[in-house]
């Protein structure tokens, strides 16, 4: 159960717990959503701040082992596509696209940090 109330971001509590083969109960907030939708996870959603809501969430996942599961297959699955080393891959492929396309670069300028100067004295 994630129990939040408010979000700034992705959560590693989330990723912790499909990570985990856990079956997942969240407040139905933006972030969270965004979180499913762009990493297709599959989670369970009850409206932030409602304990009734959350009561009878929680009630259904736990008496449904079949959604459970299926939940938990789709979300290994997910993360399987989102593996450190399809990532790792996927950002290459994007550094080499950028770098074929990107537009020949101009003359470098010499970096002030190295820059020398010669001191004369008078």
């Amino acid at each position: 159960v994630v129990p939040a109330r408010a979000s700034t971001g992705s959560s590693g509590v989330i990723h912790r717990a499909v990570g985990h083969g856990r079956a997942v109960l969240a407040s139905d907030l933006p972030d969270f959503r965004a979180l499913a939708r762009e990493e297709d996870l599959a989670l369970e959603w009850y409206r932030a701040g409602d304990v009734t809501s959350l009561s009878e969430a929680l009630s259904a996942l736990l008496g449904d082992p079949a959604r459970r599961d299926a939940l938990v297959r789709h979300n290994d699955a997910s993360l399987a596509r989102l593996s450190p080393r399809r990532m790792v891959d996927a950002y290459l492929a994007a550094f080499a696209r950028r770098d074929r396309i990107a537009a020949p670069a101009a003359e470098p300028h010499p970096s002030p940090l190295f820059a020398v100067e010669t001191v004369t004295e008078a």
